[in-house]
């Protein structure tokens, strides 16, 4: 098992490492490096994480790693290192089948979203595999499970959400124990913890996304079924629907438990998803919950359903089909345009004119240069502020359009999305002025599993002479 182990790391590794190389970071990526570069780490702890909404222990990472002297250009490195720990972990210390341990790693969510894309999930692997670590001996060592469980909180608020959940059915089980009494100091830690996260994470008076119950019923459910069935031909929506089907099987598998702590966290960050914050690539938390909840429970579930391990095959097959799918993509196309155009604009000295930007998605650009690009911007870091005027600008732009372009820029760089009538109201703007004309563009596609879910292109308007 061993000699498994390690050609599976190294299979692994060199794998992220081709993929990685070759992937253009994205804005949710380019944003966090921002924080970590241009912020202290108290200015991010206490300041900056009340508008980004998560705990900063992914920006306190980068700035580990910046301090350390790493660039932008080798930041898939970071995700690979952390995942890379997970995976080891993983593989020495979970008890799970072999079939388990040699195509998990692989699946959709754990090695392409979660690794590739360079973002705060990247430690969700690791946080998993301890949760299975310390589960089974909380009660002998509480301390352990209860660190487990603050680890996955830091992560994001899906992972607070997961980590309450499963406290509250750890206090259950304690009650019904009648040992409480004796997890007192493990109790207070947690909720300790807790509660300066909340602090910390606690909304900025000026924060303009506000938390807000948003979604009616027929957007939950138009929601769950472009997320479940994507995008792509009919092939590929046959796929999605019996991928999620299969996973839902083994759900079920799990409701029928008595014990129910992965029901209960999965319903909860449901409800969390569709209510507070709803993106498809949270999906694969949801993923994480289900199939480290059949590896936690294993030997119970396999006893009462003998077709487990062919339904748990298919689905890690399945979903591992899916991670190859999106390498390639990520390999033969661009996941991002904002790498090409930054080098269109420092190799033609416009980073030291007077360019104005827009929108949350230009801060992609920000990491390749040492200072501010955007002139109209008043520091490279984007913020979700009411005092933020471009961003307020740019998200009710149809109030502003008469009088924006009153201050000529020099050169405009606007997301371009074919899609987005927002983007084409202020690309007419900007035509209408007769005073620009379109010097370059470059086009990126963001992949979720099967299909591209999303634009990221921009365009490089320059004023005409």
């Amino acid at each position: 098992m061993k000699k498994t182990n390690i050609i599976i790391t190294i299979i692994f590794l060199i794998f992220s490492l081709v993929i990685g190389v070759n992937h253009e970071p994205w804005a949710d990526e380019a944003q966090s490096w921002i924080i970590a570069r241009d912020a202290n780490s108290a200015e991010i702890l206490w300041d900056i994480a009340r508008y980004e909404g998560s705990f900063p222990l992914w920006h306190l990472t980068l700035r580990l790693f910046i301090n350390l002297g790493l660039t932008y250009e080798f930041l898939y490195i970071v995700p690979i290192i952390i995942s890379l720990i997970g995976l080891i972990i993983f593989l020495k210390r979970v008890e799970a089948p072999t079939y388990v341990k040699v195509l998990l790693p692989f699946s959709y969510y754990i090695f392409y979203q979660y690794t590739i894309i360079a973002r705060s999930y990247c430690y969700l692997f690791l946080a998993f595999s301890l949760f299975v670590i310390t589960y089974k001996n909380r009660f002998e060592s509480p301390l352990k499970y209860i660190m487990a469980l603050i680890f996955l909180s830091l992560i994001s608020m899906h992972g607070m959400v997961i980590s309450i959940s499963f406290m509250i059915v750890f206090v259950i089980e304690m009650i019904n124990a009648k040992k409480i009494k004796h997890y007192i100091k493990e109790l207070l830690l947690f909720g300790i913890m807790m509660t300066i996260e909340i602090i910390i994470l606690f909304p900025r008076s000026d924060l303009y996304m506000t938390v807000a119950a948003v979604f009616t019923i027929p957007e939950i459910v138009t929601g769950m079924i472009n997320t479940v069935l994507g995008g792509g031909n009919l092939f590929f929506k046959i796929y999605n629907l019996i991928s999620v089907l299969l996973l839902l099987y083994l759900f079920i598998k799990l409701c029928s438990l008595k014990n129910k702590n992965i029901p209960i966290a999965t319903a909860l960050v449901f409800f969390f998803m569709f209510v507070i914050r709803m993106a498809s690539h949270h999906c694969g938390i949801i993923f994480l919950l289900i199939v480290f909840g059949i590896i936690l429970h294993y030997d119970e579930v396999k006893e009462k359903n003998k077709n487990l391990d062919k339904i748990f095959i298919i689905v890690l097959i399945l979903y591992s089909i899916l991670s190859i799918h999106s390498s390639i993509n990520d390999l033969t196309k661009q996941y991002s345009g904002a790498k090409e155009m930054a080098n269109y604009i420092e190799e033609n000295g416009y980073h030291n004119k007077k360019i104005f930007g827009f929108g949350f998605k230009d801060v992609s650009l920000q990491p390749y240069f040492s200072e501010n690009l955007y002139k109209n911007m008043d520091e490279a870091i984007y913020r979700w502020s009411s005092n933020n005027k471009d961003f307020i600008i740019y998200c009710n732009f149809e109030d502003y359009e008469k009088d924006y372009f009153n201050e000529i820029p020099e050169y405009i760089v606007l997301e371009w999305d074919e899609t987005d009538s927002r983007l084409k109201l202020i690309e007419k703007c900007i035509q209408d002025t007769n005073k620009y004309e379109i010097e370059y563009r470059t086009m990126g596609h963001q992949f979720f599993k099967n299909y591209y879910s999303e634009y990221e292109g921009y365009t490089l308007y320059k004023l005409k002479q």
